[in-house]
């Protein structure tokens, strides 16, 4: 999936920039702006609904989906069992 971009109608003044949340789509928001172009007519507005990379989700336990970045916090031995190495998504081992 790519970036989505909708050009304003008029002369461009302004960018709207919008990141989705983790499992998210750029076409999952910018569908709803299309969708409902009487609501969101803004002809002086250039709307860019940027696409995160797949990847493995340390807190998913390795689960591929759409992230812009992994948080690989430790809390208690909530995650320390299902450490992945995020390029290869290999379970790591744990040292004792």
């Amino acid at each position: 999936m790519n970036d989505r971009i909708l050009v304003p109608n008029g002369i461009q003044e302004l960018t709207f920039i919008w990141m989705h949340g983790r499992g998210g789509s750029s076409e999952g928001f910018s569908g709803i702006f299309r969708s409902k172009p009487d609501k969101y007519n803004a002809p002086e507005v250039k709307f860019v609904f940027l696409q995160a990379p797949e990847m493995p989700v340390t807190s998913e336990n390795g689960e591929k989906m759409t992230s812009w970045y992994v948080l690989n916090i430790t809390l208690g031995m909530m995650f320390s069992r299902n450490q992945m190495n995020m390029e290869t998504g290999e379970r790591l081992t744990q040292s004792t």
